[in-house]
């Protein structure tokens, strides 16, 4: 009995700080190739988002787009919901992460980092939500940010986020990164004007 208790108290260390590590630095994330890394195939988007890279970018634009959409897989992922169709409620991973958000400190924040196959990583924080009151019945617990300022790549101290950042910039790393700090690049040198803030055509009534 004693033996099975320490077994399971292990396991509940173990997750905890499978899931709480991650959030004081990056250099912390898992091995990409460890079972229980994260990847962006997970949610279905490895084809839309190739890199950890094309999450860095103005609010208003691709990257901006991208880190919404990959909030809502990671929200959905975790919820299990049926519409999810790649969701697996069975999942340990998301069962640890469910348990940190029901179980954990009310006052920290959980974190997963997600995997790329160009080899880049990024976090995703998903920051508790204010206790709602009683009046309140439907309000998920938690809100996926993604924090495209912790992009991680080989062999990279920092992903550029600013324009000149990118002056003098080169990159010896392989192909597949160089195409997305060529996407960055021009993310950043041509970025996307608001729907809302293009200003209405002008027509002429003979």
């Amino acid at each position: 009995m004693v033996r099975s208790i320490k077994a399971h108290f292990v396991l509940f260390l173990g997750t905890w700080m499978w899931l709480v590590g991650v959030q004081h630095a990056s250099a912390q994330a898992w091995d990409g190739e460890s079972s229980q890394a994260i990847r962006i195939a997970d949610f279905g988007l490895e084809e839309q988002i190739p890199s950890a890279i094309d999450l860095v970018g103005p609010e208003h634009g691709a990257a901006g787009r991208s880190r919404a959409i990959l909030a809502q897989r990671v929200q959905c992922w975790i919820d299990g919901l049926e519409r999810c169709t790649f969701a697996d409620r069975n999942d340990p991973r998301v069962r640890a992460v469910r348990r940190f958000l029901g179980l954990g400190p009310d006052d920290r924040d959980a974190a997963v980092i997600v995997h790329f196959p160009d080899r880049t990583q990024v976090q995703v924080r998903l920051v508790r939500a204010a206790d709602p009151g009683p009046d309140t019945l439907i309000q998920s617990a938690y809100a996926p940010v993604v924090l495209a300022d912790t992009a991680r790549a080989p062999d990279l101290p920092t992903v550029p986020s600013q324009p000149g950042q990118l002056d003098g910039f080169a990159y010896q790393g392989t192909s597949e990164i160089r195409a997305a700090l060529d996407r960055l690049k021009r993310r950043l040198e041509m970025p996307e004007i608001p729907a809302f803030a293009l200003p209405a055509a002008e027509f002429s009534v003979d």
